[in-house]
């Protein structure tokens, strides 16, 4: 089932087959990380595509394209995934946060407005269950942002060489009336 969210400034939603020109731009730019380093091909696009849209039919949840809404403009992704990431120590399955924006939408608080959102999603869904994060341990702003949204550091590890936090957050389920409507089914 596909899960829509809109907030304020944003339009969140999971991809469809017409946003994969959109996403193979995204995921060109230079602002996007890249595991390996290399900017990915068409290819490599499609399977990245393909791999969000199994998250939503094996487990109910994903990544959310993020756009602003006076422009459709793409600007990021968030959500949630289970990467079966090989880090050290190993994670568990429980759904792993994260978001990225370019560059264009940076600075203006649309991060904190797209995750706070999709949180506000998964504690309707999941009372009590953990979501995690793992983040570079030189990540300042990923580290402020987790924290606002009730991460807490759980012990550092590495992944692919590199330093990182873990992060754990307890669903903060709310039966409010801004969570509900935050979710558009």
């Amino acid at each position: 089932m596909k899960q829509q969210i809109e907030t304020a400034r944003l339009f969140l939603a999971p991809a469809t087959i017409d946003d994969f020109g959109d996403c193979v731009r995204y995921w060109r730019a230079p602002a996007i990380p890249r595991p390996n380093g290399i900017t990915p091909d068409r290819e490599s696009c499609w399977a990245r595509f393909l791999k969000n849209h199994g998250h939503w039919q094996l487990f109910g949840y994903g990544l959310w394209l993020i756009r602003e809404k006076h422009t459709s403009t793409l600007i990021g992704e968030v959500g949630f995934v289970n990467a079966q990431r090989e880090t050290c120590p190993l994670l568990g399955n429980d759904p792993e946060f994260g978001v990225v924006l370019l560059p264009t939408g940076q600075r203006q608080g649309f991060a904190w407005e797209a995750a706070s959102a999709v949180h506000a999603w998964s504690d309707v869904r999941w009372p009590g269950r953990d979501t995690i994060g793992v983040t570079a341990a030189t990540n300042a702003a990923a580290l402020r942002l987790t924290g606002k949204l009730g991460y807490r550091p759980q012990g550092q590890g590495s992944y692919h060489g590199e330093a990182v936090v873990f992060l754990r957050r307890r669903s903060m389920h709310s039966d409010s009336t801004a969570a509900r409507r935050a979710i558009a089914a």
